[in-house]
C-alpha cells in the first residue's frame, strides 16, 4: 500500500488519553536526511469535530522530523484536510550536536551545537546561544515518538537537558 502525502496535509491523531491532536506536513528537509517536517499544534480537542481555521491558527507546540506516510501505514494518524503551508521555511529552526551518541546513557550539556533552518545550510555554533534554546531537536524521529510527544509534551530524547 503506497501512501501519498502532500505538502499541507493536516493529520488527526487520537491519543490514548481520549484527546485528539493535529499536525500539518510542511515538506521534506534536505538538510536532515530528507525527513518529513511537521508542525504540531498545541490544542487538545475532546471530540472529533474540527474547525479547519481554528486548527491552523492554533499556537505551535513544536516542529519535528518523522515519516508521515509510515505513521499513516501504522494507523497512528489519518489525513483530514489539506491547506496551504503558511510558515516560512526560514522560521523553522532545528538544532543538534556533533557529539550525540558519544556518551551512552549519560545526560550531558553539549558544547558542539549545529543549527539550521528547514532546507538551509547547517551552521556550527559551539556552545548553544540563548536564541536557539527553543529550537527543536532535529533528529528524524520514528512515528511512535511523535505520539509520545503529542501525549507527554516531551521529545523522547535521552541525551540533552531542556533549556
Amino acid at each position: 500500500m503506497n501512501i501519498r502525502v502532500t505538502k499541507g496535509n493536516v493529520f488527526k491523531v487520537k491519543l490514548s488519553n481520549g484527546y485528539i491532536r493535529y499536525f500539518q506536513f510542511l515538506g521534506k528537509d534536505v538538510s536532515e536526511l530528507n525527513g518529513d517536517v511537521i508542525v504540531i499544534f498545541k490544542k487538545h480537542y475532546t471530540d472529533e469535530q474540527y474547525n479547519m481555521d481554528e486548527i491552523l491558527q492554533d499556537e505551535i507546540e513544536c516542529f519535528m522530523h518523522t515519516s508521515v506516510s509510515f505513521g499513516v501505514k501504522l494507523g497512528l494518524w489519518e489525513r483530514v484536510f489539506t491547506s496551504p503551508v503558511s510558515i516560512p521555511e526560514a522560521d523553522i529552526v532545528f538544532r543538534t550536536s556533533q557529539d550525540i551518541g558519544l556518551h551512552p546513557r549519560q545526560h550531558f550539556v553539549s558544547h558542539r551545537w549545529v543549527v539550521w533552518s528547514m532546507n538551509g545550510d547547517r551552521r556550527y555554533v559551539g556552545t548553544l546561544p540563548k536564541k536557539y534554546y527553543k529550537a527543536d531537536l532535529g533528529g528524524v524521529y520514528a512515528p511512535i515518538h511523535v505520539i509520545i510527544r503529542l501525549e507527554t509534551g516531551e521529545v523522547p530524547d535521552k541525551y540533552y537537558p531542556s533549556y
